[in-house]
Formats: C-alpha cells, sequence, structure tokens
C-alpha cells in the first residue's frame, strides 16, 4: 500500500476546477500532470433575463413578508394573522401588496 503525503495533492484550474469539486486531486506519483477540466462539463448557468427575474422576486418576497407581518397585525391586533399575512406576503407577494394597500396598511378592520 502506497501513503500519500501532501505533496501529491496538486491544485488545478482553481476552485471547483477538479472532479471532486474542491479544486484539487490527489496524483500519484509518476502520474501524468491531469489536464485542466478533463472531463468535466461547465454549465453556463441562468440566463441574465431568469437571474434578474429571480432577484426581482426575492426582493419583493422580502418586501411582501415585511408589509404582510405588519398590515396582519395593525389590521386585526392578532400575531397569529401577521403570521398568516408574512406567510402569504412572502409566497405570493405581487397579490399581498396590492392587496394590504387597497386595504389601507394597518388600518382596522370594521
Amino acid at each position: 500500500m502506497q501513503q500519500h503525503t501532501f505533496q501529491d495533492v496538486e491544485a488545478f484550474d482553481g476552485f471547483g476546477g477538479s472532479p471532486d469539486g474542491l479544486g484539487a486531486t490527489v496524483r500519484m506519483l509518476g502520474d501524468d500532470a491531469p489536464a485542466p477540466n478533463q472531463g468535466l462539463v461547465v454549465d453556463s448557468g441562468p440566463t441574465v433575463l431568469k437571474r434578474t427575474l429571480a432577484i426581482t422576486y426575492a426582493i419583493a418576497s422580502v418586501a411582501g413578508t415585511g408589509i404582510g407581518a405588519y398590515h396582519g397585525y395593525k389590521r386585526n391586533d392578532s400575531v397569529g394573522w401577521a403570521i398568516v399575512w408574512a406567510l402569504l406576503g412572502g409566497l405570493f407577494p405581487v397579490v399581498v401588496i396590492p392587496v394590504a394597500y387597497a386595504q389601507g396598511i394597518g388600518k382596522q378592520k370594521r
């Protein structure tokens, strides 16, 4: 059985450039150096539009959570309703934010 030392580990092509995803690979002494990105599939990632929509939804979701929690608590004087409105605001910000504004943010239910 052959023992390996720290010198046997060679980093190539930066972080995540190895088959193990850690940026380093173990080479046996006497082996040829691996070619960069040998056998790796490179994913180009999401398109700019998808990324922009995802960021926009994330920001709207955070805003919907805050607005929903505030509106649910002030409207009903209830922590339970604040939680419900916050959850719905996080999941459906495009619906909850306009509904909260239409009801008057924080106005008491009549």
